[in-house]
């Protein structure tokens, strides 16, 4: 079994929850059982941080977007992080369509506030959100013309799954969710009673007067809805393709909290499953948690503000507040295509040429084998295969250990762009 004592399952969950998972971080979690882990993990004290002001609405993403990765950097709380992400991906909105980059940021703060919250507080909020209002058009979704575009999205992508509702059930769905406008000048959402249908509406065989919160609530109590949404955290956190009995038990957790996300995910990371040899390394870094991850573990360097992190994220496919459309982006080995993997490589090539000594100091004194080792553990790859540990070994012989930059942005450089800096 490749994750089988506690210091493995504690550096596995590290990665799956966070960004890094150095020794030195283990070591805070070294006397703890698992679940104790898991505990101090889902209960760190939930941050709210501030998004920048005063922004030019068409022009600074790139501030926003940069913004973001220093919090994710340097949050003390990297699971409400990975899950606003996680969420960001989840109910999208895109900068191309919603054009306030201040809107964006407010559903961000939004995303965060409920990253571990309920789900069905969720759902609502985010039905109500000024840019996604604007994103998926329910902000021109009137009694008397319904746009059916976000009741569409809401089950299919959102909480059902495709095949999970009926096209009577869109009509409905589309007629309770009227009402609601934005008024772009003041940045605010606005209810309209005389826009909003408020006849009687069946959905999904009950027939009421549905408002939007009634209908989120009713969409999230159909069984489809617990089941679609623990199906996908699980394959976000543990792997893809899942045994139904899996599914079936962080399901019902789910269901039996009253859809409290935080009791989904501790059913997750407490199951045997989550620490089998299907989930060791199974999944590949998206491009903004390999660039976090490259960051974190050399803070004292500040390229978040350089735009050109910004460029090389676009390069490796994933560029915040910008997904290609509703779906998000696309996840798993498609990662690592030739022209996004050519952009990890520019990225570290990037990084590791404004590296110094004092960034990352290597003790050039020490026999290749044992540097190799200490460098290892303080990047959290201490478990590499053993083909990539021989070619790192020849080189650090080969190198003679002569000339210390060199080792320095050599080793590290290989490090980086190795199979398994890649997945986690």
């Amino acid at each position: 079994m490749k994750i089988a004592t506690k210091e493995a399952k504690i550096q596995h969950l590290l990665r799956r929850t966070g960004f890094t998972a150095t020794k030195k971080q283990m070591a805070a979690f070294a006397s703890l059982t698992i679940p104790q882990v898991v505990d101090k993990l889902l209960n760190a004290p939930l941050q709210a941080p501030k998004p920048p002001e005063n922004l030019n609405e068409k022009s600074d993403v790139s501030v926003l977007v940069q913004w973001w990765l220093n919090t994710m950097i340097h949050t003390p709380n990297p699971l409400q992080e990975k899950m606003t992400l996680f969420w960001h991906g989840h109910f999208t909105s895109s900068f191309r369509k919603v054009r306030d980059i201040h809107l964006l940021a407010q559903q961000n703060v939004l995303l965060r506030k409920f990253a571990l919250g309920n789900f069905r507080e969720l759902t609502y909020n985010i039905t109500v959100d000024a840019a996604m209002l604007i994103y998926l058009d329910n902000n021109t979704n009137m009694k008397k013309s319904p746009n059916e575009n976000y009741a569409r999205e809401l089950m299919e992508l959102f909480t059902l799954g495709l095949g999970n509702y009926t096209e009577t059930d869109v009509k409905e769905v589309a007629r309770a969710l009227t009402g609601w406008q934005v008024k772009k000048a003041e940045r605010k959402v606005v209810y309209v009673p005389n826009i909003h249908d408020d006849g009687k509406k069946t959905i999904f065989r009950k027939t009421d007067t549905f408002d939007t919160r009634k209908t989120t609530d009713w969409i999230v109590a159909q069984p489809a809805c617990a089941t679609y949404i623990a199906t996908k955290l699980w394959k976000a956190f543990a792997y893809p393709n899942p045994e139904p009995s899996v599914i079936k038990f962080v399901t019902k957790a789910f269901i039996d909290s009253g859809y409290e996300i935080k009791a989904l995910l501790k059913a997750i990371f407490n199951s045997e499953a989550f620490y089998s040899d299907l989930a060791y390394r199974a999944q590949v870094l998206s491009p903004v948690e390999y660039t976090v991850g490259m960051l974190s573990l050399f803070p004292t360097i500040k390229l978040v503000e350089d735009k050109t992190t910004h460029a090389l994220l676009k390069e490796m496919g994933q560029v915040p507040f910008d997904p290609p459309n509703v779906s998000g982006w696309q996840s798993g080995p498609a990662w690592l295509n030739s022209a996004p993997l050519f952009g990890r490589f520019n990225f570290v090539d990037f990084l590791v040429d404004k590296l110094t000594d004092k960034d990352f100091p290597i003790n050039t004194s020490l026999a290749p084998t044992t540097l190799l080792n200490d460098v290892l553990d303080r990047l959290g790859l201490s478990d590499l295969s053993q083909q990539t540990r021989a070619e790192l070994e020849s080189y650090l012989k080969k190198s003679g250990l002569s000339n210390k930059e060199t080792i320095q942005h050599g080793l590290l450089h290989l490090l980086l762009i190795s199979p398994e800096a890649q997945v986690h």
